[in-house]
């Protein structure tokens, strides 16, 4: 079973056409992502749903944006921690610099304002064509991210929290006019 999942791998990596992108074309796809994490005695489970659309300015160099929620709950010992629920925006660049590898700078914006103000990602991966005009993204990132706590009386604790978070992310992007 190994065997056969690599083959196809490497068949679609092998056989799709490159991604050289045309000044003009579209780029149409999202993510979405359920993620259950636990450890010392915390569990917290989380969704994200981004839709995400952008254009290529100039050949391989576009711009674009994801809008999306994400919800995220913790618990210990079965007590709840809390939650939050957020709508965000993330403005993006993308460049392909070799064949259907690609470089990706997001700066995403919280607008509910309840987990982190604003951040910044950077990622990179591999468009794998199903066909002329479909991909699978697999990709790692790391953003850093940090705000302010809403939720404070003291005017100490302001910018009180940055985070770094780093991954694997799967993505499905359709490129139109390429």
């Amino acid at each position: 079973m190994k065997k056969l999942l690599l083959s196809v791998i490497i068949g679609l990596a092998a056989s799709g056409s490159f991604a050289q992108m045309s000044q003009g074309a579209l780029m149409l796809g999202g993510n979405f992502d359920f993620n259950l994490r636990s450890g010392n005695k915390i569990s917290t489970t989380s969704l994200s749903v981004a839709p995400t659309a952008g254009i290529f300015l100039v050949e391989n160099m576009g711009i674009g944006a994801s809008i999306g929620f994400n919800t995220i709950s913790s618990k210990s010992n079965g007590t709840s921690l809390g939650s939050s629920s957020n709508f965000f925006i993330s403005p993006f660049t993308r460049y392909y610099f070799s064949g259907n590898a690609f470089g990706q700078f997001d700066i995403p914006i919280n607008l509910s304002s309840t987990d982190y103000d604003f951040g910044s990602k950077l990622k990179v991966g591999y468009d794998l064509f199903l066909t002329d005009n479909v991909a699978i993204e697999p990709s790692l990132y790391a953003g850093f991210y940090f705000g302010t706590n809403p939720n404070s009386n003291n005017l100490n604790d302001n910018m009180k929290y940055q985070f770094l978070s780093t991954g694997i992310d799967v993505t499905l992007q359709i490129f139109l006019n390429r």
